[in-house]
């Protein structure tokens, strides 16, 4: 349940980024930062194939908001280098 959870929620806050007249730039940034600290935070949790989606989309974003590489960036590094601790491959792998 925590894996879908978190691919919905960079989903959904990588969404937001990519409208272009939604958010001012500040608001973005703001959105962009939370990403970051929950990835910081939860990377370690999400299964291997949950991190390649949200990577793939980060990346995507990246050639929409080049503006945000930097922290885009971030995240997608925080994925790769953040392995998947063995509960959570238990857990993800008995579903």
């Amino acid at each position: 349940m925590m894996q879908s959870e978190m691919l919905k929620y960079y989903y959904g806050g990588f969404k937001w980024i990519a409208l272009p007249d939604c958010l001012t730039e500040q608001s973005k940034l703001d959105i962009i930062a939370t990403l970051e600290q929950s990835a910081e935070n939860y990377a370690k949790f999400i299964p291997e194939s949950k991190k390649t989606a949200i990577i793939e989309k980060a990346e995507q974003l990246i050639t929409q908001q080049p503006i945000f590489k930097s922290q885009l960036s971030h995240i997608i590094n925080v994925m790769k280098t953040n392995e998947c601790e063995e509960i959570c491959q238990i857990i993800y792998k008995n579903k």
